[in-house]
């Protein structure tokens, strides 16, 4: 049998020209689409601290945090299972993910604003009635960024600014949170107006087809993981307001806008890879989940040494003599970023083979641990010696990433020698369950790109085990 020439290798430089040519208008736009989402809660939380200080920076803050706790619900059951499945025409089921986000945030949001009115809440009442143009207006975004439209999803969040932008004057006049968190999802709202023309729902009875046949499998482990997570967080949140006050929260949350671009490129960053990794057919060196694990760790120290550079001018800018944070302080919330990012291409690469079990194993079990890590140290040694749990348990939480990684490999490596040896009948579709044929899959798993070479370089197996479809980060 004749061996055929091996390929001509591309040169490097010729590689990155091809690669900024072909990928850098919408890198730029996913990461002009994050700055601009980051800047509505920016702006938001930056008016709090003008208008009322660290007490109505902390109550906002409350209200923000019942926020991410649905928004984690609506990315983990429809966000981030629509992210893994490849783009088809029509945009079937980008129309029925806006259905169910739609559904379950008007669900949602009714439930929230019961609460405000039998607690008394107007802030409770206030997110309650925002909720479902915030959720939606979250998910559209994504759907942008899956079917490479990064632009769409940037005059999404730009029109969401440009609103906070109009009714500057009366967020930063208010002392009241309720009014906030109104103007805050008025903005959102149309904002979600504006992608429900470019991405219109789908019906309820498509919608509920799609989420059990495509979307359930994915979407039920993310859920876990995703509760256990927003609980834990939550439980932690309202622990310190009962412990320390809500004007320590509002320190808190000021360090964490002063560091904001951390965050946002991390964000932008997952935003960009996943939708490419679940179009490549070719299968992904494992270095490649250390590169992007060390890319994405040095990304996020290059954007805290500016943030933390910037903070006096930020700070002043942004809070005026109200809001004052330690450097010292500042330092320490600022390690939380840097040790998430270090496992962001391990968790990348497990969620691109679709196969999260012992992941989400670990994270369910590391996560619990936080509320009385934190707590317990909020009451010993108040808010610093919090923060420095926190980054204890972020730092856990990584190295558990890194092991459910290791594991996950050296399962499907076995699970695969047992095949060879057995000779199946059956092919398995790459990133499938153990024992699941490839016609229940969908056998999609053939399509190229221009973009092969975005998420690493060097792969000199083209006959390598294929990635399948991947999610979302949260």
């Amino acid at each position: 049998m004749s061996r055929q020439p091996p390929r001509a290798r591309i040169p490097s430089k010729a590689r990155l020209l091809e690669l900024v040519r072909s990928q850098g208008g919408d890198a730029g736009w996913t990461v002009i689409d994050q700055g601009l989402s980051a800047g509505s809660n920016l702006a938001v939380g930056v008016a709090a601290g003008r208008a009322g200080g660290e007490q109505l920076l902390g109550e906002f803050t409350v209200a923000f945090s019942v926020y991410l706790l649905a928004m984690g619900f609506s990315r983990a059951l429809f966000s981030e299972p629509l992210l893994s499945l490849p783009v088809q025409q029509g945009q079937r089921a980008e129309r029925a993910a806006v259905t169910c986000v739609a559904v379950g945030a008007l669900a949602t949001g009714g439930v929230v604003a019961l609460a405000g009115a039998l607690l008394s809440s107007s802030v409770l009442i206030a997110v309650g009635l925002v909720l479902p143009a915030l959720l939606v207006q979250d998910l559209l975004r994504f759907v942008a960024i899956r079917v490479r439209r990064a632009r769409r999803a940037a005059a999404l969040d730009g029109i969401w600014v440009l609103a906070l932008l109009l009714t500057w004057p009366i967020l930063t006049a208010t002392r009241s949170a309720a009014v906030l968190v109104l103007l805050w999802g008025a903005g959102a709202a149309a904002a979600a107006l504006y992608g429900l023309i470019q991405t219109p729902p789908a019906s309820p009875r498509a919608s509920w087809r799609w989420w059990h046949t495509d979307a359930r499998r994915v979407g039920g482990l993310l859920v876990v993981d995703s509760v256990v997570h927003s609980l834990a967080a939550q439980a932690t949140v309202f622990g310190l307001v009962g412990l320390l006050g809500a004007s320590a929260l509002g320190q808190l949350r000021a360090a964490q806008l002063l560091l904001g671009p951390a965050s946002t490129l991390l964000v932008a960053f997952n935003s960009f890879v996943l939708p490419r990794l679940t179009s490549r057919g070719s299968g992904v060196p494992r270095r490649l989940a250390v590169q992007l694990s060390v890319l994405s760790a040095g990304a996020a120290v290059v954007a805290v040494a500016v943030s933390v550079l910037a903070a006096p001018l930020l700070e002043q800018l942004f809070f005026g003599d109200v809001v004052s944070v330690p450097l010292g302080f500042l330092l320490l919330v600022a390690l939380l970023p840097v040790v998430t990012g270090a496992s962001a291409g391990f968790v990348l690469h497990l969620k691109a083979m679709r196969d999260l079990r012992t992941w989400t194993a670990f994270r369910v079990t590391l996560v619990v641990l936080q509320v009385p890590l934190v707590l317990g140290a909020a009451h010993v040694g108040g808010l610093d010696r919090a923060v420095q749990a926190l980054v204890l348990q972020a730092l856990i939480v990584t190295c558990g990433d890194v092991l459910a990684w290791r594991l996950t490999l050296r399962s499907r490596a076995r699970s695969e020698r047992g095949q060879q040896a057995s000779g199946p009948d059956v092919p398995l579709a790459p990133g499938s369950p153990q024992g699941a044929p490839e016609q229940e899959r969908g056998g999609d798993h053939e399509v190229r790109g221009v973009d092969e070479d975005v998420v690493g370089q060097g792969q000199q197996g083209e006959a390598e085990h294929q990635l399948d479809r991947g999610g979302a980060e949260r």
